[in-house]
């Protein structure tokens, strides 16, 4: 194991290139500022995760960015076990909404787990760059529009978004009772349908969204049945689509 520091410009970059051999349980690397507990250097195995579009300027630094970015050679190098990856920092540079992320490119997931007293770890399976970040901003919850052409009846599309940890939790109450949804964070939105029959009048609502860090949105209005135009999708709207709707034969 070998690393380097690179650079003194703020925030400072750490550099490190892990070589594994046979890993035993408990296999440690530290340096300044980052632990590692080595996971299993085997075939990758599949796994669920989220991710969001980044900030332009996250690339290069982040104004939220707290203590050093943390950078691994050979960032996609695939294992079987998570690795942990504690990020230290000194308790009072903590506050509010700090997390740990994997950072790539224009994207990056939320890998927190817990803090301790020295440090947040996180876990991956792949050891890429990683860094601390303050989220303040709430998460944001868009103008409900209806989908009225889908064969299993009407549908309520409503935005949901955040714009660095991502969403965690949510909520609909619909006429005073908690609903099901189905939740799709890769589009952003919440879809609801409602079981019975609408009758004409006025229905109220209310949307409830966390996201990781802790912040917390409401929203809540009345929705009036039948819709008026502006509250409903356009048949041909990609909005009604999970995936782009395929593209016309020429």
């Amino acid at each position: 194991m070998r690393f380097a520091r690179k650079g003194q410009e703020p925030p400072p970059s750490q550099w490190f290139s892990l070589r594994l051999h046979k890993v035993e349980s408990g296999v440690f690397f530290t340096a300044p500022h980052v632990q590692v507990l080595v996971g299993e250097d085997a075939p990758f195995s599949s796994y669920v995760t989220s991710s969001i579009a980044l900030p332009a300027d996250l690339e290069k630094t982040h104004p939220n960015q707290v203590g050093d970015r943390v950078i691994f050679a050979q960032p996609w190098r695939p294992m079987k076990s998570a690795s942990e990856i504690k990020l230290m920092t000194v308790s009072k540079r903590r506050g509010k909404g700090v997390g740990s992320y994997l950072l790539e490119g224009k994207r990056r997931w939320w890998v927190s787990l817990a803090w301790d007293k020295d440090g947040l770890t996180a876990s991956s399976t792949h050891l890429a760059q990683f860094a601390l970040l303050r989220d303040q901003e709430s998460p944001e919850i868009g103008s409900p529009k209806w989908d009225l052409s889908h064969p299993s009846g009407p549908r309520l599309f409503i935005p949901i978004s955040d714009q660095l940890s991502g969403v965690s939790k949510v909520k609909l109450r619909w006429q005073g009772k908690e609903v099901p949804i189905e939740i799709q964070r890769s589009w952003s939105r919440l879809i609801f349908h409602p079981s019975i029959s609408l009758q004409n009048g006025l229905f109220p609502y209310e949307v409830s969204v966390k996201d990781r860090s802790g912040q917390r949105t409401q929203r809540s209005g009345e929705l009036r049945w039948p819709p008026p135009p502006s509250q409903r999708i356009s048949k041909d709207d990609p909005i009604r689509y999970a995936l782009e709707p395929p593209l016309p034969q020429e």
